[in-house]
């Protein structure tokens, strides 16, 4: 008796760490820009995490709060130009190898920069 307590108990155990862990992943793609001013955002957040949103949208910044706001692909912003010689290896394939908001850019090989701003409407890739 005391045996199946025991197994049971651990059973529950790994059944509730292991959906914890499914509903604290996030969801593929980046959030947008957060370019409404703090004074326009809503007050109250709508989420705290994606597990929050309905599926497909993500819970991102937006103005002063957080939104469930559609992803987006690439991350905002483009990469700057510059003018430095080509002696670094290629270190990311794609934005999603770069942390926080840096973007996978190709100048003479791939890295990840701080993005230059864009006027809205304007976001030229590069």
């Amino acid at each position: 008796m005391k045996r199946s307590v025991i197994i049971l108990t651990f059973a529950i155990l790994v059944v509730w760490m292991d959906l914890d862990s499914v509903s604290a992943q996030e969801r593929p793609g980046f959030c947008p820009s957060n370019d409404l001013p703090p004074a326009l955002a809503i007050k109250n957040p709508k989420c705290k995490s994606d597990n929050d949103c309905k599926k497909p949208t993500k819970c991102c910044p937006r103005g002063a709060t957080f939104d469930c706001l559609p992803a987006v692909k690439e991350k905002p912003g483009r990469c700057p130009t510059t003018t430095e010689k080509c002696e670094e290896h290629t270190r990311c394939d794609s934005d999603k190898d770069c942390s926080e908001d840096l973007k996978c850019c190709s100048l003479c090989d791939k890295r990840c920069l701080k993005p230059e701003p864009v006027s809205k409407g304007c976001d030229l890739k590069q």
